[in-house]
């Protein structure tokens, strides 16, 4: 048979279905080695044992797993810093294993000067007794964006499985309410909606990745691709197909020089009848981790006061050449370009709105490779516990004066751009 020891917490059948040996099967050091990582995986145990007691019975013996369960309650303070929020906080409390099963509930909050954010969620790494990991979070978010003011209230349930040591597929429900405000009047030309909308979608993603460090990779691939379907037939107001790609390369040339590459880019399709989608779903561009001779989201079309609005469609590539200095320090050398399609404001085109579905398609498609913005800069990035700190000065050698592009933009943040 199969004892189990030590526990206080944790269910013991938990406990054995993580253990790769049933009552009659044949040891075998393999299968002790895959229970061990099977158990420490979990993260609730601090020490686990795996020993054979004699039960006096021939050629039988009993598999004794012994565990000594780890601090099940976790309470964090995490600050930060953004060129756009500014100053950020970070503060939570997470309770692993509270009735056995492996599940962990928490609440965190995120305040900065721009922004609030308070999460309560609850995830079960082994939702049903599969490998499927179930999150299922409950948030309220408050963010002043450049041109208008957003705050959601929603929930967004998603089910994940590692399909491969590199491979993670995903599946998400989310249904928000969100509200629209300070909008400039000038938005209206724009055919801005600023009125308060219900927010449902289903949305796919697979993912790949390799790399070395998740943080600071000197090495691997990152591949992403999404497609997510809002509907009122899901319980919403609005309807429109978004679909997001991404891929991120770094190769390590040396020791202390690594290359880094990455291209984002996204496209949203209208729903039927509708020629575009609330100011607060469309793409926006620019800021310390995309186009970084921009401040945050005014890259791209204005409205009249200069505002950005937004688009159906965008793109970013960042190549850098990353360097350690000394110790710690690093620094680094960039170049990045981006655009937003349709790449003209309505107000700017001295245009109409489209006048049907396919012809915001038209005008969306026919802009998706135009109007690149450059950067162009260079950046220090120093090692702390909370992350790498950096500091980058982008310069934009084709500042557009029409739209009051700014020649040089500073950035200081926490973590690194991609």
């Amino acid at each position: 048979d199969i004892q189990v020891r030590g526990n206080i917490k944790t269910k013991p059948d938990f406990i054995r279905r993580r253990v790769n040996f049933k009552p009659g099967d044949r040891y075998s050091l393999t299968g002790k080695r895959d229970s061990f990582r099977a158990l420490y995986r979990t993260g609730l145990f601090s020490k686990v044992n795996l020993v054979l007691e004699d039960q006096g019975r021939p050629g039988e013996r009993s598999l004794v797993v012994s565990v000594v369960e780890g601090p099940s309650r976790e309470i964090y303070i995490e600050p930060g810093w953004g060129s756009y929020e500014l100053l950020r906080l970070k503060f939570g409390w997470r309770e692993k294993n509270p009735l056995g099963g492996g599940r962990n509930v928490g609440i965190e909050s995120i305040v900065s000067v721009k922004s609030r954010q308070v999460v309560v969620n609850m995830v079960d790494p082994w939702f049903l007794n599969t490998e499927i990991t179930a999150d299922v979070p409950l948030y309220y978010s408050y963010r002043e964006e450049p041109s208008f003011t957003r705050e959601d209230v929603g929930v967004s349930p998603s089910f994940s499985r590692q399909l491969s040591d590199h491979v993670t597929a995903t599946a998400a429900y989310t249904l928000r309410n969100t509200d629209i405000s300070d909008v400039d009047a000038a938005a209206a030309l724009e055919d801005v909606d600023t009125e308060t909308y219900n927010f449902a979608s289903i949305k796919l993603q697979g993912t790949y990745d390799d790399r070395d460090d998740p943080f600071y990779p000197a090495r691997g691939r990152r591949l992403s691709f999404s497609i997510e379907h809002a509907d009122d037939a899901l319980g919403g107001d609005i309807t429109f197909t978004r679909m997001t790609a991404g891929m991120r390369y770094f190769y390590s040339v040396n020791r202390d020089t690594v290359l880094g590459l990455r291209y984002a880019t996204g496209f949203i399709y209208p729903g039927p009848g509708e020629t575009t989608v609330p100011i607060s779903e469309r793409f926006f561009n620019g800021g310390e981790n995309s186009v970084r001779s921009f401040r945050q989201s005014e890259l791209g079309p204005k409205d009249l006061s200069g505002d950005p609005v937004g688009g159906l469609a965008y793109n970013t590539i960042n190549i850098e050449l990353r360097r350690r200095l000394i110790g710690d320090l690093s620094g680094s050398l960039f170049f990045d370009l981006g655009n937003v399609a349709p790449n003209r404001s309505i107000s700017e085109s001295d245009g109409e709105p489209p006048e049907n579905r396919s012809d915001a398609v038209s005008d969306t498609l026919h802009d998706f490779f135009n109007d690149f913005r450059p950067g162009i800069g260079f950046g220090l990035q120093y090692k702390l516990p909370i992350g790498p700190v950096r500091c980058d000065l982008a310069f934009n050698p084709d500042a557009d004066d029409d739209r009051d592009e700014d020649d040089y933009v500073f950035h200081f943040s926490v973590g690194m751009a991609f």
